[in-house]
C-alpha cells in the first residue's frame, strides 16, 4: 500500500496500515484471527459509555441527524456537523482525547433542533424511553459548563463514568482501602463504584451477568469460537482464563488471565492478542480501567532488535542511574517483540498506541516479568506523514540536525519505543509497603515519564552501538526530536487557553521543560528567531544525557517511595501550564504546514472467501473502506449496548437491552408459561433448576411456538444470548430451521452452547443439514482438544449425519475423529457425557459400515485397557460389529 491517507478533519489525520504477514498464514490461523478480531470489535460501545453515560445517545442522535440533513441547504452548518460527528467517533465521545475538553460545535443549536424534527418519530420515542430527549442533547453539546472535561485531576471534576456523581475521592479511597486483597490484585479495576439509596457504596462489576453484560456476552462468544482454532495449550489457556474473568469480573480471575497471557510468547505461534479492562489513564485516581482490544501478528525480523534488548535487560537494570535500592534485584521474564497490528478496538482505536507493556501491576511485573510490544506497521504509517523537508525546516534550525533526523529519525523513534516499553516500564521497584496507588492522579504521568527517561538515557549509551542497534551519534536525532516535541511542537495539539491534561503529553512536557530549566544555556537553549518563532538548540548532547539521568533518578525515587506531594509539585511546575508565546509560535507553524497533530487509523476488513461446500476457505484484507463507511458499519454491526447502562440489573435496563423487542419477550414469556408441562417442570425443579430459569416446555411445544414466529435475525440473535431462560436459546435454533447458516455463524454457535440439550438441538435441527458439515467436524476436532460441552458437537454431528445420509464420512474426517477417541481414552478430564456420545457415534458408524469397526480396532490397538471401563466398552462395541 503506497497511500496511507484516508481522511482529514479538524486536527486529525486518518490513516490505513499494512499487515504484510497476514497473507502468509494458514487457513486455521486466519480463522483464529477472525474470531479474535470479532472479540476486539464487539467491545466498542463499552468505551463510549465509560467516557460518559450520554455518549452512546450522542453518537446515535448525531448519526441520525447527519443522515437526515440536506446537503443542498445550509451547507456550512452541515459541514460543521459532519466534522463534529467524525470527531466524536474518533474520540469515543464528546471529549477530545488529548485536551480532555469537549469538542466545540461550530453549528448552531437552531440547526440541530431543525434536524431533530426530521428524525423518525419512533426513533425519538425510543430515545425518550431510554431517558434522552432533545433538551438533554442540546445541553450536553452546547453548555460548556456541563461535563466540561473528561479526566480532570480529581474525581469530582471529571466526567468519566467510573463513579456515581457525588462520590468523593475520600470515600473512594476509604472503600478500596478496606478491600485490599494483596499486591498482585487490583481491586476496582473492572467495576463502576455506585451509591445506593441508603448512601452506601457498592461495586457494579463488569461481567456477563453484570454491567456491560450484552457486550461481554458477545465478546465471550467470539472468544469461544476462536478457541476451536487455538494451536497451543497456552493459547487455549489464555482464552479459558479470559472468558472466566469476563463471567465473574473477579480480581483473582483477572490476575489468572494476566499470568496466562504473560506465559504465552508470540514468537511460538506468530499471533497474540490483548482484550480486557486494562489501562487506567482515564481514571483520575488511576484505579478504574477502560476496555481495549488488539489483535497482533509477530514481526519475526524486527523482533530480533527487541529480543536483543530483553536478553540484556539485566545489564541495563544494573547500570541504571537510579538508586541501587530502587533497581530490581533480579530481572525476570521481560518479553519484547515487534508486532503488526491486525485489528484495533476500544481504547486502541482509532488512535493507536505505538507500544504497549503489560501487565500494569508492579508486583506481577517484579515477580513474573512483563511483555512488551512495538507496533511496527502503525509506526510506519505515522512516519509516512512526517519528516518532510518543509516540516523539519519549520521546527529545527540547523541543517546538520535536519539531515540527522531525516536519516535516523524513524530508527531512533522505533528504538525509543522499544526501550520505553520493554525495559523502561519493566524496570525499577517500589519500596516495601508502598502502595500501587500511592501517587493517585499523578501516577500515570510519573510512570510514563519514568519509562521515557529510561529510553532517552539508554538510547545514547555506547552499549546500543556495540549491540549493532544504532550507528554512533544517531541517538542525537532522538534528543532533538524529543525535546523540541515536548517543549514546542506538541503544544499545537491544544486550543488557546487550554492546559495540558493528557498523561503522555504531560510526561513529555515535564521532561523537556525540566531539562531546559536545569541544564544551563551551555547545554540546552530555547531560542527565538526574528519572526518570533521558538526553537530548541542542543549544545552538549553529553551533558544533556547526564541531566536526563539525574531526572530519571528523581522520578524513580518519587515512584519507589510513593512521594505524592513531590509528584504533584514537579508535574504542576513543568507539565500542566502552556506558555502562551511558545504555543502561538507552534500553532502558527503547524497551521501553515496544514499538518494534523493527531493520527488515527481505520482497520482492514477481513473478507471471507467460501469453498463449494459453504465453508470458509480463505480470508483476505480489504483496505478500501473510508473512515465514515467503517464507522457507520461499526455503529450498526457492533452496537452491543443499550443507550442507557446506568442500572444494568434493573427492570428498566432489561427493557432497554431488549429495545423494540421488549413486548415480544414479554408475550413470549407468557406463551411459555401457558405451554408449561407439569411433569417436565417438576422433574427439572427436582434436578435443582430454578423455575424462573426453566419453564419446562417440551421440545415439541417449543418447535410449534417457533413456527408461529417471524424468523427475524435480530430477534433470533437476542434469544440466543438470553441464556438465563432455558427455552430462549432453543427457540433461536428452532426459528432457523430450514435456513442456510453462514459457516462463521455456525462455528460461533458451536462455541456458544452451554448445555447438552442445546448442543443436541443445534446439531439435529440446524447443523446436520448444512453442506459443510464434515468441514465443520474437521475444524472442531482439531487439537488442542476442547473439553467442555462443545466437545460433544463433532460426535453428535457424525452420528446424526451417518444416520440421515446413510453414507460414511470422509476418511480424513474419520482419522481425526479416531485421534479424538484416543485422546478421550487417555485423558482424565474428558467428561462422561462425551464418552457416552463417543460410544453412540461408534455404534452408528459401525452399524453403517461394519468394516469400519475392524479398521477402528486396528487404529486403537494398544489403547484397550481392562482397567479402563471406557476403553473396554469401546472394545466391546468394535468386537461386536467386527464379528457381525
Amino acid at each position: 500500500m503506497s497511500n496511507f491517507l484516508v481522511d482529514k478533519f479538524a486536527d486529525i489525520l486518518i490513516l490505513r496500515y499494512d499487515v504484510d504477514s497476514f497473507s502468509k498464514l494458514s487457513r486455521r490461523r486466519k480463522l483464529y484471527l477472525y474470531f479474535l478480531s470479532e472479540a476486539t470489535l464487539r467491545g466498542r460501545d463499552i468505551l463510549f459509555d465509560q467516557h460518559h453515560p450520554y455518549n452512546l445517545f450522542l453518537r446515535e442522535a448525531v448519526s441520525e441527524m447527519v443522515a437526515a440533513a440536506s446537503l443542498d441547504t445550509e451547507k456550512e452548518e452541515y459541514d460543521a456537523l459532519l466534522c463534529y460527528y467524525k470527531q466524536i467517533l474518533f474520540t469515543s465521545g464528546i471529549h477530545h482525547h488529548y485536551s480532555e475538553r469537549k469538542h466545540e460545535p461550530l453549528f448552531s443549536s437552531r440547526y440541530l433542533s431543525l434536524l431533530w424534527e426530521k428524525i423518525d418519530e419512533n426513533k425519538r420515542n425510543e430515545w425518550r424511553d431510554s431517558g434522552f430527549d432533545k433538551e438533554l442533547l442540546l445541553e450536553y453539546i452546547f453548555n460548556k459548563e456541563f461535563a466540561p472535561i473528561r479526566t480532570a485531576e480529581n474525581v469530582e471534576e471529571s466526567s468519566v463514568n467510573f463513579y456515581d456523581k457525588g462520590i468523593t475521592t475520600e470515600e473512594i479511597e476509604a472503600f478500596y482501602s478496606a478491600r485490599s486483597k494483596g499486591p498482585e490484585l487490583s481491586p476496582g479495576l473492572q467495576s463502576k463504584l455506585r451509591k445506593n439509596a441508603d448512601n452506601n457504596l457498592y461495586e457494579e462489576t463488569y461481567s456477563t451477568s453484570g454491567r456491560y453484560a450484552p457486550a461481554l456476552k458477545r465478546i465471550v462468544a467470539a472468544l469461544r469460537a476462536a478457541y476451536f482454532y487455538a494451536e497451543t495449550d497456552r493459547e487455549k489457556a489464555i482464552i479459558e482464563k479470559l472468558t472466566t474473568y469476563y463471567k465473574s469480573g473477579a480480581d483473582e480471575d483477572f490476575r489468572a488471565y494476566s499470568l496466562a497471557w504473560l506465559n504465552h510468547s508470540p514468537d511460538k505461534t506468530d499471533v497474540d492478542f490483548i482484550n480486557g479492562f486494562i489501562e487506567t489513564y482515564q481514571d483520575p485516581l488511576g484505579r478504574k480501567a477502560t476496555w481495549e482490544g488488539l489483535v497482533q501478528l509477530y514481526d519475526r525480523e524486527a523482533s530480533r532488535r527487541t529480543k536483543l534488548l530483553s536478553d540484556n535487560a539485566r545489564w541495563f537494570e544494573e547500570h541504571s542511574p537510579v538508586s541501587p535500592a530502587h533497581r530490581k534485584p533480579e530481572v525476570k521474564g521481560i518479553q519484547a517483540s515487534v508486532i503488526e497490528a491486525l485489528m484495533l478496538g476500544g481504547d486502541c482505536y482509532p488512535a493507536s498506541p505505538l507500544g504497549i507493556n503489560l501487565p500494569n501491576n508492579n508486583t506481577i511485573r517484579e515477580r513474573y516479568g512483563s511483555k512488551s510490544v512495538t507496533l511496527s506497521n502503525i509506526s510506519h504509517a505515522v512516519d509516512s506523514t512526517l519528516y518532510s523537508g518543509e516540516y523539519l525546516e519549520s521546527f529545527f534550525l540547523k541543517e546538520e540536525v535536519r539531515r540527522r533526523i531525516m536519516t535516523f529519525g524513524s530508527l531512533t523513534n522505533d528504538l525509543h519505543t522499544d526501550l520505553h516499553e520493554c525495559l523502561g516500564h519493566g524496570s525499577g521497584r517500589l519500596e516495601e509497603g508502598v502502595s500501587e496507588d500511592a501517587l493517585k492522579e499523578w501516577s500515570a504521568t510519573i510512570e510514563e515519564a519514568r519509562a521515557d527517561l529510561y529510553a532517552l538515557y539508554y538510547i545514547a549509551d555506547s552499549k546500543l552501538v556495540e549491540m549493532g542497534l544504532l550507528p554512533e551519534d544517531a541517538y542525537k536525532a532522538q534528543y532533538d526530536l524529543y525535546v523540541t516535541g515536548g517543549a514546542i511542537i506538541q503544544l499545537a495539539r491544544l486550543k488557546q487557553g487550554e492546559k495540558i491534561q493528557e498523561s503522555h503529553m504531560r510526561n513529555r512536557a515535564l521532561i523537556a521543560r525540566y531539562l531546559l530549566d536545569k541544564c544551563g544555556a551551555d547545554c540546552l537553549e530555547l531560542k527565538q528567531n526574528e519572526a518570533g518563532d521558538f526553537f530548541i538548540e542542543i549544545h552538549s548532547y553529553t551533558k544533556l544525557r547526564e541531566n536526563i539521568g539525574h531526572l530519571l533518578y528523581r522520578i524513580q525515587e518519587i515512584k519507589s517511595k510513593g512521594l505524592y506531594e513531590e509528584a504533584e509539585k514537579i508535574i504542576r511546575t513543568y507539565a500542566t501550564d502552556v506558555p502562551s508565546e511558545i504555543y502561538v509560535s507552534a500553532k502558527k507553524r503547524f497551521d501553515a504546514l496544514r499538518l494534523s497533530p493527531f493520527k488515527g487509523f481505520i482497520n482492514p476488513r477481513m473478507e471471507a472467501r467460501y469453498s463449494s461446500d459453504g465453508s470458509v476457505e480463505e480470508f483476505t484484507l480489504d483496505t478500501s473502506e473510508t473512515y465514515l463507511e467503517q464507522m457507520n458499519r461499526y455503529n450498526k454491526v457492533y452496537r452491543t449496548l443499550p443507550l442507557c447502562n446506568d442500572s444494568p440489573n434493573s427492570a428498566k435496563s432489561r427493557t432497554l437491552e431488549l429495545g423494540r423487542y421488549h413486548d415480544t419477550f414479554k408475550q413470549l414469556r407468557r406463551r411459555l408459561h401457558n405451554a408449561m408441562d407439569g411433569v417436565v417442570a417438576e422433574s427439572m425443579r427436582k434436578g435443582g433448576i430454578e423455575h424462573r430459569t426453566n419453564f419446562g416446555v417440551t421440545l415439541f411445544r417449543l418447535k410449534e411456538i417457533a413456527k408461529t414466529m417471524e424468523p427475524d435475525p435480530e430477534l433470533i440473535e437476542l434469544l440466543r444470548y438470553q441464556k438465563e431462560v432455558r427455552e430462549f436459546p432453543l427457540l433461536s435454533i428452532f426459528m432457523l430451521q430450514g435456513q442456510e447458516l453462514d459457516y462463521l455463524q455456525a462455528v460461533e454457535r458451536c462455541g456458544d452452547v452451554e448445555t447438552l440439550e442445546e448442543a443436541e438441538q443445534l446439531v439435529r435441527e440446524l447443523l446436520v443439514h448444512q453442506s459443510y458439515v464434515y468441514t465443520l467436524v474437521d475444524d472442531l476436532l482439531y487439537t488442542p482438544h476442547h473439553d467442555g460441552i462443545v466437545a460433544s458437537i463433532p460426535h453428535l454431528l457424525l452420528a446424526q449425519s451417518s444416520m440421515q445420509k446413510r453414507v460414511m464420512p470422509p476418511a480424513s474426517t474419520l482419522e481425526k475423529w479416531i485421534e479424538r477417541v484416543k485422546h478421550s481414552i487417555c485423558s482424565e478430564v474428558v467428561s462422561e457425557t462425551e464418552q457416552v456420545l463417543i460410544l453412540r457415534c461408534l455404534e452408528k458408524l459401525s452399524d453403517l459400515n461394519p468394516s469400519f469397526a475392524k479398521e477402528c480396532r486396528t487404529h486403537l490397538k494398544g489403547y484397550f485397557d481392562a482397567d479402563n471401563l471406557f476403553a473396554s466398552e469401546i472394545d466391546s462395541i468394535l468386537r461386536f460389529f467386527a464379528e457381525e
